[in-house]
């Protein structure tokens, strides 16, 4: 594919608004153009967050089946990000990668947490930075962050 089609191609796809100059000049291949996109609508984690996902994952699972009913998705992730993802939003994700399933297996928990990050990545962004200002202890099972507990834990901002 040439490189002055991508951003049509990626369009055509539903994938809008994103910067590919690193591939100005240069043809892309089928899988290199997967591979574009795919990093295009998913976040790529480090191995150390991907362990941390797998934790998250591993301690929802209240039964032996090694799966996570996707009804339980949205507070699962509320728990561990302390951000409100709505059900019908998840219900559309889990429903991309898992047709009428309704169990969801740690791959396919990586894989929505992956696009759901992407989807928020300002907002990811901010968490991930707040996280590392105040501590994790600190943000989570509060709700919200108000200027007043920013000032409370982080006295020299």
């Amino acid at each position: 594919l040439p490189s002055k089609y991508v951003g049509s191609a990626l369009m055509y796809a539903g994938i809008f608004n994103k910067p590919f100059s690193e591939i100005e000049g240069s043809s892309l291949t089928f899988a290199e153009f997967l591979a574009l996109a795919n990093e295009a609508v998913m976040m790529t984690f480090p191995q150390a967050r991907i362990a941390e996902l797998r934790s998250i994952f591993k301690d929802a699972i209240k039964d032996s089946s090694g799966t996570l009913h996707h009804s339980k998705l949205s507070a699962v992730l509320s728990d561990a990000f302390n951000h409100h993802i709505s059900h019908e939003m998840l219900e559309c994700l889990c429903d991309e990668w898992c047709g009428a399933c309704v169990r969801v297996d740690e791959t396919k928990f990586i894989a929505l947490v992956s696009r759901l990050v992407r989807l928020h990545e300002r907002d990811w962004e901010l968490f991930q930075g707040m996280r590392e200002v105040l501590g994790n202890q600190v943000i989570a099972g509060h709700g919200r962050l108000t200027v007043r507990r920013l000032l409370e834990h982080a006295p020299d901002l």
